[in-house]
């Protein structure tokens, strides 16, 4: 058994050899021409004109696409050149409502201030106004009285209204400071438009003697009338009015008249 498998494995070695030698035997018994034979490829006319309908058509397509390409670079370019615009345009724009909102708070300002200007002339020509109107000083049981007339002269009430009124002797000059509510005073809570009140005080007690009222005339002493008015317009505002008057003798002691030295408003 094993001699028959050795010899049938060579005999396919055999087979193989000779066939391999017979292919090439035969390559090389075909023969090669020495030059060039012309082919020329018969074409069906119908084929024919096919084909170049489809050449036809492709080049059309081609310039197609290239024509369409063209256009859309075109249009990229036209794009850019917009949107350049557009960038340019709204810069321009936001610049102008920039200037515009400046111009408009500006003139909201103003507005504001106008009104505000408009309302401050409103109040101070309807507010209230208390001024001392007259002073008159008087003798009665050897002792100075003085009297002054307050008066609303502005066109609203002036409320809470408070005077105090003081009467004194001292050498000139003299400036009355309030550190305190001075002890004359006198009081009223409203003070209707155009209405008025008295305000009286007492002078020193015992009257001045004779060596005293040399000295009022000679200038030496003098008799002061000092004044505070404190009150509140219509608008809430709280307001201070501030007078003095000097007392003048006129060569007897019935015979006296007074001077506005200094009178002031001011807003507490």
């Amino acid at each position: 058994m094993p001699h028959a498998l050795w010899i049938g494995f060579f005999a396919g070695l055999l087979l193989c050899s000779g066939c391999s030698f017979a292919q090439d035997q035969n390559q090389q018994q075909i023969p090669s021409l020495p030059f060039r034979v012309p082919v020329e490829e018969i074409e069906n006319p119908s084929n024919r004109a096919e084909r170049l309908d489809r050449q036809r058509a492709d080049e059309s397509l081609r310039e197609e696409e290239l024509r369409v390409q063209r256009s859309i670079d075109e249009s990229t370019a036209l794009m850019a050149t917009y949107a350049l615009w557009s960038v340019i345009t709204s810069a321009a724009g936001s610049f102008l409502l920039i200037v515009t909102l400046f111009f408009t708070r500006q003139a909201n300002k103003a507005a504001r201030e106008a009104v505000a200007i408009a309302s401050r002339i409103g109040e101070a020509q309807i507010r209230a106004y208390l001024a001392a109107r007259g002073c008159v000083v008087t003798f009665a049981d050897s002792q100075m009285i003085a009297r002054v007339e307050i008066r609303n002269s502005g066109q609203s009430p002036a409320m809470n209204v408070r005077s105090w009124l003081v009467l004194t002797i001292e050498a000139p000059p003299f400036d009355p400071v309030w550190d305190e509510e001075p002890p004359q005073f006198f009081s009223r809570s409203d003070l209707g438009a155009g209405e008025a009140i008295t305000a009286a005080t007492f002078g020193p007690n015992p009257a001045p003697d004779g060596a005293w009222w040399q000295s009022l005339l000679d200038g030496t002493m003098s008799a002061w009338v000092s004044g505070l008015v404190e009150y509140q317009d219509v608008f809430g505002a709280h307001r201070t009015t501030r007078f003095r008057y000097n007392v003048i003798a006129n060569g007897g002691i019935t015979n006296l008249s007074t001077v506005l030295a200094d009178e002031g408003n001011s807003l507490l």
